[in-house]
């Protein structure tokens, strides 16, 4: 949206030459903000007691042995959502140096593929949760 708005704001010398520091400098003003929200967030994940026996306890591995399919799963959509994400953001750079379209489309497709990664995962949780 930043890269929209940018391009259809700024000549494309301006954009070129300072214009691409303004999504760095809007990323530095929400990094205090994400770093107080992760702070007050409260822990999820709950502590052992500690009278737990250690007879008890099984390794990292054997708990992993037990649920290779989740573990291979999660690997395979970790790697669709890396891969997809990188070649959508690729997408604006070859769009404009290849193919020479102008910055504000290649911005905008850039924005919609996003938000149907986005809308994606929202509809990959909803049913994670409906599911599981």
């Amino acid at each position: 949206l930043v890269g929209v708005i940018l391009s259809t704001t700024m000549a494309p010398e301006m954009l070129d030459s300072y214009g691409w520091r303004v999504a760095f400098l809007i990323g530095a003003v929400c990094l205090p903000f994400g770093l107080w929200m992760r702070r007050t967030l409260p822990e999820t994940i709950p502590h052992a007691d500690a009278g737990v026996a250690a007879k008890e306890r099984t390794g990292h591995l054997s708990q992993a042995r037990r649920h290779l399919g989740i573990i291979a799963l999660a690997l395979m959509i970790l790697a669709s959502g890396t891969i997809s994400t990188y070649v959508t953001q690729y997408m604006t750079t070859y769009a404009q140096n290849t193919l020479h379209v102008p910055s504000t489309l290649a911005f905008a497709v850039s924005l919609v593929s996003n938000g149907i990664q986005f809308v994606g995962a929202l509809v990959g949780g909803w049913l994670a949760d409906r599911l599981g």
